[in-house]
């Protein structure tokens, strides 16, 4: 019995060996208002600002989910609101009392930045063949990839004030769904830190 619980326990370390390094997010800056006394969120406005309504959706989703689980009551905007891009204030305001969330949670994508380039080495190519096909093969320029920008922010719903917001940079290194699982753990991780969460 011993035995399979230290396979176990070795197993999830590995696993999280595995996810940290498939998680390139690094947090850049993280601001808390040491006034905000209102204890734990409850239930929780999400909006996701994205014109690209599917990233919108899957990234509402993920928050969602992962504030679910820690016993987070969650409204995602898109399943709330029309499919304008830009809702109004007083819309917002409106659904805010309607649904007695104590904050409102804004993702909004602020960069998408190239992380550099470099040559690679010119490779043969069988059509002209020999040394002139090879030296005509230049270099080609390969990109290293981009780093995406986020800037989360918690408002205080009663009084409209901020209370938390951070900075996130996440290496694009595959697809938008996996920003965003990268992402969004990072985020929830550091307001458990932050006690905004219980």
């Amino acid at each position: 019995m011993q035995k399979k619980g230290f396979f176990i326990r070795v197993f999830v370390i590995i696993a999280l060996v595995i996810i940290s390094a498939c998680a390139p997010t690094t947090l850049k800056s993280v601001w808390r208002d040491d006034a905000y006394h209102g204890g734990h969120l409850k239930k929780v406005l999400i909006i996701a600002v994205d014109r690209n309504l599917t990233i919108k959706a899957l990234l509402e989703d993920e928050f969602a989910e992962q504030l679910k689980a820690g016993g987070t009551e969650v409204v995602p905007s898109y399943r709330i609101f029309s499919e304008e891009e830009n809702i109004d204030k007083r819309v917002i305001a409106s659904k805010v009392k309607e649904l007695r969330v104590d904050a409102l949670l804004i993702a909004t994508l602020k960069d998408v930045a190239d992380t550099g380039t470099y040559e690679t080495y010119p490779t043969f190519i069988e059509a002209g063949g020999g040394y002139y096909g090879y030296y005509l093969q230049c270099c080609q320029i390969v990109s290293l990839g981009r780093n995406v920008v986020i800037e989360t922010k918690i408002f205080d719903a009663k009084y409209d004030r901020l209370i938390w917001s951070a900075v996130t940079e996440t290496i694009f290194e595959g697809s938008a769904e996996e920003v965003i699982r990268s992402f969004v753990p990072v985020i929830i991780t550091e307001l458990h830190g932050s006690t905004l969460l219980q």
